[in-house]
Formats: structure tokens, C-alpha cells, sequence
């Protein structure tokens, strides 16, 4: 696998989450509760609550870490990706009837077979020769 500048902006971005999950495990862990507790020394139970939970919050530069590696991991896929081309419905369209595009089938080739419509001019002929032949055995036993 070739090393290249989308391994090193995805590998950034892993270990920022990483740093990110180490900060906050080790700030909610007990040991780190009594550190604040001890350093707070003979402040009041809101002070400890406040001291807290403002150590949990994730430190700056962990913070920047990980806004430059989601900055850099959009702007790495979008600069990556294939150019895009111009949405034409007929030119899309006509080469997919047409076989061009890869992948494809004819979505109108239902509309183009129609095995189950009637013949309507053809049920009528056959319905007036019906009432003619009728209308000849009607005379005959007439």
C-alpha cells in the first residue's frame, strides 16, 4: 500500500480521537477526582464539583488537533475524488437506452414491449363480425 497523504491526514485524525478518549478517561478517573479534591485543599464541595468539571474538559490543543484533522480529512476528500461532470437528463438518459453507460439497464423497455395491451381496433372488428353473425343466425332461424 502506497504511503500517501491521505494515510498521514487519516492516521492524524485516529489518533487525535485517541488523544481525546485518553483525556477524558483520565479525567473522570478517581485518582484524578482526588488530585483536584487535594489541590482544591479546604474549598467548599461546589468549588470541587466546579474544579471538576471543568478538568474534564479537553485540553486545547487536543481540541485544535482534532478541528485541523476533520479540516484536512474533508478537504483531502474532496480534492481527491473524481471530477465531476454535468448533469444532462437527455444525454444521461439516451446513453443509457442507447447501452453506453457501464452498469445500466434500459429502465423503458417496458414502455417500448407491451405484451399486455389489447388491440382495441382488432377487438372491434372481431366484435362487429360477432353482431354480423348474429345478426345471420337470427335470420336463419327467423
Amino acid at each position: 500500500m502506497p504511503f500517501n497523504l491521505d494515510t498521514l491526514i487519516i492516521s492524524q485524525f485516529i489518533y487525535s480521537a485517541y488523544s481525546a478518549h485518553e483525556a477524558t478517561s483520565l479525567a473522570s478517573s478517581p485518582s484524578a477526582a482526588a488530585a483536584a479534591a487535594a489541590a482544591a485543599g479546604s474549598a467548599s464541595s461546589s468549588t470541587t464539583d466546579a474544579s471538576s468539571t471543568a478538568s474534564a474538559a479537553l485540553p486545547t490543543d487536543i481540541v485544535l488537533e482534532t478541528l485541523v484533522a476533520s479540516i484536512l480529512v474533508t478537504l483531502g476528500l474532496v480534492f481527491s475524488s473524481a471530477r465531476l461532470k454535468p448533469i444532462a437528463w437527455a444525454e444521461w438518459a439516451g446513453s443509457i437506452e442507447r447501452g453506453e453507460e457501464e452498469g445500466w439497464k434500459n429502465p423503458w423497455i417496458g414502455l417500448e414491449w407491451r405484451l399486455g395491451f389489447l388491440d382495441i381496433r382488432a377487438k372491434r372488428r372481431e366484435f362487429a363480425e360477432w353482431v354480423r353473425e348474429q345478426g345471420e343466425v337470427d335470420k336463419v332461424k327467423a
